[in-house]
């Protein structure tokens, strides 16, 4: 089963701006992911919380049997932080491989109910 990544389109590219130095930045990040087909992306306009680069990786069914929550992040853009995205899906995410390092020093907490 694929892992899901849901991104804020609102605020994708942010991060790094004009100083990214791939053509479409994050944003084409997300989509090159997509294609390569270990993760599923979903985009929505908005993740209500307004910071920069904000990004969800929801775990599997079976992730979610295992105690895998959704793992809600900011500031996610540049190459080593998308490709740390793209191993832990591959591992299979929330649930069923530990959150990267790297990936926990842009967590973020979610937006209350």
């Amino acid at each position: 089963m694929t892992v899901g990544v849901t991104v804020c389109t609102g605020c994708v590219g942010s991060t790094l701006g004009s100083a990214d130095p791939l053509r479409g930045g994050q944003h084409t990040r997300w989509e090159e992911l997509a294609e390569r087909g270990d993760v599923r992306v979903t985009e929505v306009d908005c993740l209500d919380v307004c910071t920069t680069d904000v990004a969800v990786v929801r775990p599997t069914a079976q992730g979610r049997r295992r105690g895998g929550r959704a793992f809600w992040m900011q500031g996610v853009a540049g190459d080593p932080v998308t490709d740390a995205v793209e191993e832990w899906c591959r591992l299979g995410g929330p649930g069923l491989s530990p959150t990267p390092p790297v990936l926990l020093a842009h967590h973020a907490t979610p937006p209350e109910d």
